[in-house]
């Protein structure tokens, strides 16, 4: 995909960061290379959504989850685990959704997800999301901006 096809096709991120403009091409690439053909299961495409509700990457109004599936499915239709709203929002509900990812903290999550006892979260699965934002964070941060 090129960069005019990759900038044509955002529709949820914002364009410019302190007026500066988002290098798109980079973004894509390096979530192509760092994060889309790692991904093991489809609920783990919300971490990608924390991080950039993290990072105030999305545009006013556009953090909605459908919203978010349909950018990536359109930027990344042959991914190994398709980008799914019901699987972004399986950790979106709750603790994990409710609090930024430098707030995150194991036991607190642990604690809410006994609480709900019929929730489809586990351990296994903040661990892998605590991982994966953890990489998305700084790996976004270096390719964010037009050099």
């Amino acid at each position: 995909m090129s960069n005019k096809e990759i900038k044509d096709l955002n529709y949820v991120f914002r364009k410019f960061i302190d007026g500066r403009p988002i290098n798109f091409g980079n973004i894509h690439a390096w979530l192509d290379n760092n994060f889309v053909y790692q991904l093991n299961a489809d609920y783990e495409w919300f971490a990608l959504w924390r991080i950039a509700c993290d990072m105030r990457l999305f545009e006013s109004g556009m953090a909605k989850v459908s919203k978010f599936v349909i950018q990536m499915n359109n930027w990344f239709p042959y991914a190994p685990h398709a980008c799914k709203a019901s699987e972004v929002n399986r950790y979106r509900r709750g603790y994990l959704g409710a609090k930024v990812y430098k707030e995150w903290n194991r036991k607190e999550f642990f604690d809410s997800m006994m609480e709900k006892k019929h929730c489809k979260q586990s351990l296994a699965g903040y661990d892998r999301l605590d991982d994966l934002c953890c990489k998305l964070e700084a790996g976004l941060h270096d390719v964010l901006l037009v050099a």
